[in-house]
């Protein structure tokens, strides 16, 4: 199962909510522009000093009105609330089974006291990672972008899935979505998204969250994150290009699954790929 929730709702195909007014303390400078590729790609729960802090999370699937709650500690151990937005948000969170089958991506708010939180639903039960990414200010305003993460168990029946086999294509809602390139861990590896639809390319692209796409991918057994957006077109190219390119930099050999998202006529897709970076 793939689900999309960027309004933190638990829907496969809904465009993300408008990004809420900044909170006192939160910098929108930079809103516009592209911030990706944060420090720790999710493993850990605490780097740079600052520290992510599970508060409560769904406990049983299918759960209507469950919830996600956390917060981000900063250097000092009090609730970090200096940010800035990147992607258009203030934090991005992605969560996925383990056993890479159910993903979801969610847009939390931020309350005064430094609490985030979102609607989450999980479909099915099992042992999730959540990560979470963001620019955090430290108090000598300094940025600090990172990836930060941990686990959570939704209680239940659960037997892991075998991941599909490597294929850098994929069909979701009459689209094909296919990724050209050869990965190579710990190196840039240049990525060409390709989008069709009965054979034709998709020239309509929504711009979702700033660009055309959102690809998070996860490594198989530590899920390391890897967080990619294509690049901005070449001139003379439109900014809804049915082929862009996308920079990748995937930190360790292996089999990654990546969560392909885009847009068209309001309607969020996600697509899932199995690549092996080598």
């Amino acid at each position: 199962m793939v689900a999309s929730s960027c309004s933190g709702q638990h829907q496969g195909h809904h465009p993300g909510a408008a990004t809420p007014p900044a909170p006192a303390g939160v910098s929108a400078a930079a809103g516009a522009g592209h911030v990706h590729g944060g420090t720790g790609h999710g493993v850990l729960d605490t780097q740079d000093g600052f520290s992510l802090q599970l508060i409560q999370t769904p406990t049983a699937a299918g759960q209507a009105g469950g919830e996600v709650w956390m917060r981000i500690a900063s250097t000092s151990g009090a609730p970090q609330t200096r940010f800035q937005l990147a992607q258009e948000k203030l934090m991005h969170v992605y969560v996925v089974r383990r056993d890479l089958a159910d993903f979801y991506h969610l847009h939390p708010d931020m309350a005064a006291d430094g609490t985030w939180s979102a609607p989450f639903t999980v479909s099915r039960p099992g042992p999730y990672r959540l990560a979470t990414e963001f620019a955090a200010i430290d108090e000598q305003s300094r940025l600090h972008h990172l990836v930060l993460g941990t686990d959570f168990e939704v209680p239940g029946p659960y037997t892991a899935e075998l991941p599909p086999a490597p294929t850098a294509d994929s069909r979701i809602d009459d689209y094909d979505v296919a990724v050209d390139g050869d990965p190579v861990a710990g190196q840039p590896t240049m990525l060409t998204l390709r989008i069709t639809r009965n054979g034709s390319p998709v020239t309509d692209l929504d711009l979702y969250l700033g660009t055309v796409a959102h690809l998070t991918a996860f490594h198989e057994g530590d899920l390391q994150v890897v967080h990619m957006h294509p690049q901005a077109p070449p001139p003379g190219a439109g900014p809804r290009d049915s082929a862009p390119m996308v920079n990748a930099d995937f930190p360790a050999k292996g089999l990654y699954r990546i969560f392909i998202q885009f847009q068209t006529d309001g309607q969020l897709h996600t697509a899932p790929i199995t690549v092996v970076a080598q």
